[in-house]
Order: structure tokens, then C-alpha cells, then sequence
């Protein structure tokens, strides 16, 4: 389930810049290599991986996930560790997809874009290399909600929180105004002012056209902050792994469906005279629940065809019209005209 790896595409950085060594040493580098490339491309398309930081474990190797984890299991396991008291309870970045709809983080490490969280990966706590179930802040949100729920959770952008870091070594500010009367962006300003000051778990929410340095330097410093308690990196998952549980999600609804009509079907069927057809009559992998049946259209078929011709009398003896002139008088045979 859980293995330890050298590295993953974090070190693609630190490990383009190694020295040469003896061809053992290369021929296993260019393997460890390979692996690493290999470990991307398949993270990009099946799930996003996260990386955890926790200030009580510093300076310590950390593990290696590489069994599929959802990402409200890494909250409550992260959120409710014992040792951790700080100010600010946990930190989440998240990076948003990008245009064409990847997962941004895979790609920013392999490309070395974020050359001072690779510095910092041999401090984690734990790197998780496929974390499903990531749809976006909203349910990481909920997710962090449901493992703290005394504590508050805000989302926030890249700017509010490197805010909150300066307020942090700096007094409360709420802007009032000499005559008491603030304007609407005022108000606003201040309500934020104080949810930042309450909150103590925040998840960033990071654009992907926001500049790798200013993500570089937002992890870095939430790392060596030593009022915040733990760091996970991670990314909303690609479409393709949204297509590809929905297909998995598809199936497993119709297996349910196979096995709930199976057992429907056996509880409910006649004895056969013939023993030996008995048992070639128990496929049923092939029923299916539908959501109509032959019968039921067939009903609503000869309704709009009863409810056509209906129509059709009413409106034809609508039309149906008598003489306009009336005399009390008939006029004589022949002299009709």
C-alpha cells in the first residue's frame, strides 16, 4: 500500500543538477529518472497529489503514499494529529486546473517552477501521490469543516493570505471613519478584516495563471511560519480523472443494478419442471432495470393517440353549422328559390 520512493517529480530540479558519478550510480539515476517521468504523467491523468508539512516534524524524512487516497481522509488525518497547537490550525494551498484542463502542480514541479518547495520537499511529512475526490476550495472547504467542526474555515485568494501572514506579527486594523458612516466597500473590508482574524484553517484558492514565484514563495513561508501548524500542497484533479470516476462511478451503479435485479428475479421465480434447466436459467448478467417498460408505453402511446382523435371529433363537430335565416313562414314547394 504505502512504499517509499527516492523521489517523485518535486526532485526533477534538484536531480537534473546532480554530479557524475560511477556508471552504476548513472545507470541507476537515469532509472530513478525514468520512474520519476513515468510517476508524472500517470499522476497528471489519474488523480493530484498532495504534499504535507507539519511544523511539529520538521527536519525529518518523510513517506511516501502511493495507493489512492481520498482527499477528506488527508484532511482528518492531517486536521486531528495530536501535537498540534498553533495559531493557525492548518494551511491549504490549492492550484486551480489549467486551460487545458491538467492538473497545474505535476507540471509546475516537473518544470522547475517552484524551485524553493523542492528545497522544502525533504521536510515533508508525507507525500501523496494520488489524492482523489479533489473537485475544488468548495469541497475541500466542506472536507476540513467536517474534520474540525469547532474550528472555522475561510477560503481565501493568494493576496489575503500573505495579508494574514503580516497580520499576524501585527495588531488587529478595522478602518472607522470620524462620523461613524462607512461606505458598503468599507463594511465589506472590515467583515473580511475579521473573518481572517477568527478563521484558523485556511484554503488558499490559487488561479493557474498566477506566477509560479509568488506560489513559490506563499508555500515556503507558510512552511517556516511557526504560528501555523500544517502545509498541504495540492491541485484540483484533471478533467480526464472526472470523466474517469464518472465512468467508474457508471459502473458501479450497474453492478448494483445486475445484483439487486438477480436477487429480485431469483427470490421470485418458479420452480422449472426440468432439474437440469434449473441452473442455465440463473445467468442474469444480462437484466437490466430500464426505466420504462414495454407495457407502460404502450399506455402512454394509446394515450396521446386517444386524446389526438378526441381533439379531432370535438374540433370537427365545432364546425358543424345550422342555417343563419329563420322564417315562420316556409315557403311554398317549388318556390324555394
Amino acid at each position: 500500500s504505502e512504499s517509499s520512493l527516492d523521489r517523485s517529480s518535486l526532485l526533477l530540479p534538484k536531480m537534473a543538477a546532480a554530479p557524475r558519478r560511477s556508471l552504476a550510480t548513472v545507470l541507476l539515476f537515469t532509472m530513478k529518472t525514468a520512474a520519476v517521468i513515468l510517476l508524472s504523467l500517470v499522476s497528471s491523468v489519474a488523480s493530484a497529489p498532495a504534499v504535507v508539512w507539519k511544523s511539529n516534524q520538521r527536519n525529518r524524512s518523510g513517506h511516501h503514499c502511493s495507493h489512492d487516497v481520498h482527499a477528506s481522509d488527508v484532511l482528518t488525518k492531517t486536521l486531528n494529529e495530536d501535537g498540534l497547537d498553533s495559531e493557525i490550525q492548518a494551511v491549504v494551498f490549492l492550484l486551480g486546473r489549467s486551460k487545458d484542463g491538467s492538473e497545474t502542480l505535476t507540471a509546475l514541479a516537473s518544470e522547475g517552477f517552484l524551485p524553493a518547495i523542492a528545497v522544502k520537499y525533504d521536510d515533508a511529512h508525507v507525500i501523496h501521490h494520488h489524492v482523489s475526490g479533489i473537485e475544488g476550495s468548495n469541497t475541500i472547504a466542506r472536507g476540513a469543516s467536517a474534520a474540525r467542526p469547532g474550528d472555522v474555515v475561510l477560503q481565501v485568494t493568494l493576496s489575503e493570505f500573505s495579508s494574514k501572514l503580516l497580520s499576524l506579527e501585527a495588531p488587529l486594523e478595522i478602518e472607522v471613519s470620524e462620523s461613524g458612516m462607512l461606505s458598503k466597500a468599507a463594511k465589506h473590508s472590515n467583515k473580511r478584516t475579521r473573518l481572517l482574524s477568527e478563521a484558523n484553517i485556511f484554503i488558499v484558492d490559487i488561479s493557474a495563471n498566477t506566477d509560479p514565484a509568488a506560489i513559490d514563495r506563499a508555500v515556503v513561508a507558510a512552511i517556516e511560519h511557526p504560528k501555523i501548524g500544517s502545509v498541504i500542497l495540492s491541485a484540483v484533479r484533471s478533467t480526464s480523472e472526472v470523466k474517469m470516476d464518472r465512468d467508474v462511478q457508471a459502473r458501479r451503479r450497474m453492478q448494483t443494478m445486475q445484483k439487486a435485479g438477480s436477487s429480485m428475479l431469483a427470490s421470485n421465480a418458479r420452480r422449472l419442471d426440468q432439474a437440469a434447466d434449473g441452473n442455465n436459467n440463473q445467468d442474469l448478467s444480462g437484466v437490466y432495470y430500464v426505466q420504462m417498460t414495454p407495457n407502460i408505453l404502450a399506455g402512454i402511446m394509446f394515450f396521446f393517440l386517444f386524446t389526438f382523435t378526441t381533439y379531432i371529433g370535438i374540433s370537427c363537430m365545432g364546425m358543424i353549422a345550422g342555417q343563419t335565416v329563420y322564417v315562420s313562414k316556409m315557403p311554398s314547394i317549388g318556390r324555394e328559390a
